[in-house]
């Protein structure tokens, strides 16, 4: 792993979870100029994370000497966003698969020169678009896609939180993009998953400085009105939270919190059963069976990944022009 923050931190939660499964996959080594990170805990706004133990698991503080010296199939790279590019071109070009934490970058050019070197390189490289493993999300696509519920009329989602602390670079719009790269992107990503590509989107927005801390979004879907939010203006007491509301033909669906609710119009209101298998668990395994078995990554490649990045610009110019409606 290549950088141990906040996320870093959730990712080492989640090889804990493979190791002790059984799982052909194991963290050997964490590279990070801090070598205090990996003590004790990390809060992130998704609460607080035990770090577990770091038995096996060798520290380097600079990233040559870990290309140099430890053994390794895939670069998991956990930095803030301004280095991905930088990193994820080191990594492939030094031999390793890539996965690269979202956003994949800060431009779709900066994307493009990711998934060019990858596949020079012949390597994988995949994005943590982690919602693309959600449960809860792969439940709505299941019954987008399989129509039990009938056709989908519109969706609103949406992510709250207060600006993440750790790292100090956040609030940074050269170094994170700003709420819209760095959250709003989850939003952006999985309705292209889950509807494919609008043919235009409209967003407002409000900023401090040079970076979005709020934005909505209007993406411009045949026959599916569907609206997206994000913020990270909210109370550092305020409950982080990610929702979707879903009106299908026959029923609505609900996700809040940590379950998926079901209101049909005729029948009883019930809990969907969405799984249990964690988003970043699911991220990982997906990617070491692309590479175990040769598969083609068909979820969360560079490629594909880089379609977001390229909405999201779409999405900041018409922030700009105060909800200018840009196409595709």
């Amino acid at each position: 792993m290549i950088g141990f923050g906040g996320i870093g931190a959730v990712h080492k939660v989640a090889y804990d979870e493979l190791l002790a499964s059984g799982a052909p996959i194991k963290l050997v080594a964490v590279c990070d100029k801090n070598p205090d990170c990996i003590k004790g805990s990390v809060k992130t706004n998704l609460g607080t994370v035990d770090l577990g133990s770091f038995d096996d698991i060798d520290f380097y503080s600079d990233c040559d000497e870990l290309i140099k010296n430890a053994e390794f199939d895939v670069a998991d790279i956990c930095l803030p966003t301004f280095l991905h590019k930088e990193y994820t071109v080191k990594l492939l070009r030094a031999g390793k698969h890539v996965l690269c934490e979202k956003p994949m970058a800060l431009s779709f050019s900066d994307c493009k020169e990711m998934s060019d070197c990858a596949k020079e390189m012949g390597l994988e490289l995949a994005i943590g678009q982690c919602l693309r493993f959600d449960p809860a999300y792969l439940y709505l696509k299941s019954m987008i896609e399989g129509g039990e519920l009938g056709k989908i009329r519109r969706i609103t989602m949406g992510a709250l939180s207060y600006m993440p602390a750790w790292g100090g670079w956040f609030s940074d719009a050269k170094k994170s993009g700003g709420c819209i790269f760095d959250f709003h992107i989850h939003d952006v990503d999985i309705l292209r998953f889950l509807l494919g590509e609008p043919c235009a989107v409209s967003s407002v927005s409000y900023r401090e400085g040079e970076a979005a801390k709020y934005i909505n979004t209007r993406f411009f879907y045949d026959g599916v009105i569907t609206e997206a939010e994000a913020s990270f203006d909210e109370s550092n007491t305020a409950p982080y939270a990610r929702w979707y509301r879903v009106r299908f033909d026959k029923a609505s669906v609900v996700y809040k919190g940590k379950e998926v609710m079901v209101y049909p119009d005729d029948g009883e209101p019930y809990e969907a059963k969405v799984g249990s298998v964690d988003r970043t668990v699911g991220e990982i395994s997906y990617l070491a069976d692309v590479i175990l078995k040769g598969n083609a990554n068909t979820v969360n490649s560079g490629e594909v990944a880089s379609g977001s990045i390229k909405l999201c610009e779409l999405i900041t110019k018409s922030a700009e022009q105060d909800g200018e409606k840009i196409y595709l």
